[in-house]
């Protein structure tokens, strides 16, 4: 995967989430990647290694505990990256979320 090769040992887990990520539920076409770091305050240095592989850096102040990169041109987005701490609350609510819908498809 480019994105474990751009990113390399840095990376401690990597997840597929969102709406793409849970069978029969209706979703946009874009594929929501949730990569684990160590140290949050590294993602600086991981702009560059993503821009060679199309992924653009997009600051998003809403978002305190996780990074943004995205895929494709401004509203035809192919992906959405988010870079957040392994096992932080983030991570976890977002991996327990994607868990709960694909065990209970029809509250999905």
């Amino acid at each position: 995967m480019r994105i474990l090769s751009a990113l390399g040992e840095k990376v401690v887990g990597i997840e597929h989430i969102g709406s793409t990520s849970i069978k029969k539920l209706k979703a946009k076409p874009i594929i929501d990647i949730m990569v684990g770091v160590k140290d949050i305050d590294e993602v600086s240095y991981f702009v560059n290694p993503l821009r060679e592989i199309d992924y653009e850096y997009v600051p998003k102040p809403e978002f305190k505990d996780r990074r943004f990169f995205r895929k494709g041109f401004w509203g035809q987005g192919t992906c959405h990256l988010h870079i957040c701490e392994f096992n932080s609350s983030e991570w976890i609510e977002k991996v327990l979320f994607r868990d709960y819908l694909r065990l209970h498809p029809h509250v999905a």
